[in-house]
């Protein structure tokens, strides 16, 4: 994805991997208030959206086809485990 290697370029992986870990939080933090109190089904999708965007950004750095191989083992074992 072009984009993500410009983000890359711009900002180096360090800052990028401060905000991974941020937006991961923020998703994670909107997941345990959902516990305590309605905050609306918009603010989780908009953590969503921002998770997923860094998961792509992730994968472009660690290697698309390794994290793909990595999850497809992960679905099958998942699979066999609830035969």
């Amino acid at each position: 994805m072009k984009i993500i290697q410009q983000i890359y370029d711009k900002y180096g992986f360090d800052a990028m991997r401060e905000i991974w870990i941020e937006e991961l939080l923020e998703l994670a933090c909107a997941l345990q208030q959902a516990k305590r109190k309605p905050i609306g089904q918009e603010h989780i999708i908009t953590e969503i959206a921002d998770v997923d965007f860094i998961i792509e950004q992730m994968k472009h750095i660690y290697g698309v086809d390794k994290c793909n191989e990595e999850k497809a083992f992960k679905v099958l074992r998942t699979k066999e485990e609830l035969l």
